[in-house]
């Protein structure tokens, strides 16, 4: 019986901004950052200013990051 491989993963967590305009510069840095890591990537983090929350996610759908992160599968991001 094989067992599952669990991929290698790495935590990206954001600072929370000090005000919307400040929200927008991480969100466009850090979705550079992804951009150059992975030019495909469809995920964007973005700062939900009603609810005070960064969230991730693109036309389909978002989650919200109660602890300001998510993990990405470094396999994959991290393959040559």
């Amino acid at each position: 019986m094989k067992t599952k491989q669990i991929p290698n993963k790495v935590w990206i967590e954001l600072d929370r901004p000090r005000d919307d305009d400040h929200a927008n510069q991480i969100a466009k840095l850090i979705n550079n950052v992804l951009r150059k890591i992975d030019p495909n990537i469809e995920r964007q983090f973005f700062w939900n200013s009603e609810d005070c929350i960064w969230c991730i996610g693109n036309d389909f759908g978002y989650i919200t990051l109660t602890d300001n992160g998510e993990w990405f599968n470094l396999d994959y991001l991290g393959k040559d």
